[in-house]
């Protein structure tokens, strides 16, 4: 049996039948739940009258799966906002008390961040998040037109990858950035370092440390790279989901790094120095159509066990005239 109190400020208790105890815990349920069928899985929900969602009440905003989606307004009590696959998302309008965002690659259609001017933690660019100060880059909209992303002077930290951001072309990092991820722009031809940098440095449109030894990332969007002269490491993920053909890992190179070619799906062909002593985990990880020619006569022990997992074919004593 369940024991409710329906006679609130008396010592007794009622006893509840089954029903009644029922249909308390679906009162308590039914915010819930409308919260759940609302904005989990919106593809349930007729389209239109869900272009637009403008929120009341309550401190955190949760949207998964919004297909249909297109602009979101925070109300001020909103301060925690987590967004992930919601397609046709094209704007998001941070109000004043937001203090974290999380977001996910599934935002393919988002052009558009705009904050509050009064909020202490957040502040938007031309449509990109940064932090309220600015120096700090936090995320561009995968779907914004520009093919040119110009980083303001005075930016030191550029923390996105710039995942499925389809219409950038060219990537401008001035010398005030310190600290920055690899970049994954897809169509990205071209990445330029400003002189003064202190700590990178931008050689045939792809991204190195200042000293010219570690290639950070390649542009996404090239079929072709030939790697500088002195390089000694290839940086993890440098070449990912890259649009590259054929790559030559000269004998100045020492260190691959994990996943530094993974998903290369227009891979084809790939020649490694016998120079190379480590090639970490996963560092050519499904490149399905990709044959590695290697100079040395079999896999050397320092070699990841999985470092060529889901390669078309590996070809070891190769010598390439």
């Amino acid at each position: 049996t369940n024991r409710f109190d329906v006679n609130a400020g008396f010592v007794k208790y009622d006893l509840a039948s089954d029903k009644d105890a029922t249909g308390q815990l679906f009162a308590m349920l039914l915010p819930m739940l409308l919260m759940i069928f609302l904005f989990s899985g919106c593809t349930s929900v007729a389209p239109e009258s869900l272009k637009k969602v403008i929120l009341t009440g309550d401190s955190y905003a949760n949207f998964y799966g919004c297909e249909y989606i297109e602009n979101i307004v925070l109300p001020e009590s909103v301060t925690t906002i987590n967004i992930d696959f919601c397609s046709s998302l094209k704007s998001i309008h941070l109000s004043k008390n937001v203090t974290n965002f999380v977001h996910s690659n599934g935002l393919l259609s988002l052009e558009e961040i705009t904050v509050d001017a009064n909020n202490r933690n957040y502040s938007a660019i031309n449509g990109v998040l940064y932090n309220k100060s600015g120096t700090v880059l936090y995320h561009y909209p995968s779907a914004k037109a520009d093919p040119i992303l110009i980083i303001p002077n005075g930016v030191t930290g550029v923390h996105d990858y710039f995942n499925n951001c389809k219409n950038l072309l060219e990537i401008i990092i001035p010398a005030s950035v310190s600290d920055m991820y690899h970049i994954n722009a897809p169509s990205l031809t071209k990445i330029t370092v400003l002189n003064g940098n202190e700590n990178y440095r931008s050689i045939n449109g792809n991204l190195y440390s200042a000293d010219g030894k570690v290639l950070i990332s390649c542009a996404k969007g090239k079929t072709e790279v030939i790697l500088a002269h002195g390089v000694t490491t290839i940086d993890r993920a440098a070449f990912s989901n890259s649009s590259i053909t054929t790559i030559v890992i000269p004998d100045t190179v020492t260190n691959i790094r994990t996943g530094a070619f993974s998903n290369c799906e227009n891979l084809t062909s790939v020649y490694i120095s016998s120079e190379v002593a480590n090639i970490d985990f996963n560092a050519f990880t499904n490149c399905k159509n990709a044959t590695i020619y290697c100079e040395a006569s079999s896999c050397p022990t320092s070699w990841n066990g999985s470092w060529s997992s889901g390669c078309k074919e590996i070809i070891w004593g190769y010598i390439k005239e």
